[in-house]
């Protein structure tokens, strides 16, 4: 049985796929990308993603749909090995 009211699952895509940023994606909040002609929301999943903004007009990769919002990978900080 298919549960409408709860959490969606998370649907990962078989490779990360690129879209473009349109609105800022903050760590704690969601923006939006354009992806294959389409505007979609967007949020980004990283531990810890708080204090990271990507900003418009950046290509980010997408790796997964929940509902309809798009997962982002968090861009990887300069000081990460």
């Amino acid at each position: 049985m298919v549960n409408f009211f709860g959490p969606y699952p998370i649907e990962p895509f078989q490779q990360p796929l690129l879209a473009v940023v349109e609105k800022e994606i903050r760590g704690d909040a969601p923006g939006r990308v354009f992806f294959n002609g389409v505007s979609w929301r967007a949020r980004m999943t990283a531990i810890p993603s708080k204090g990271i903004k990507i900003s418009p007009g950046a290509t980010v990769q997408l790796y997964a749909r929940q509902g309809l919002c798009l997962l982002v990978l968090a861009p990887r900080r300069h000081n990460e090995g």
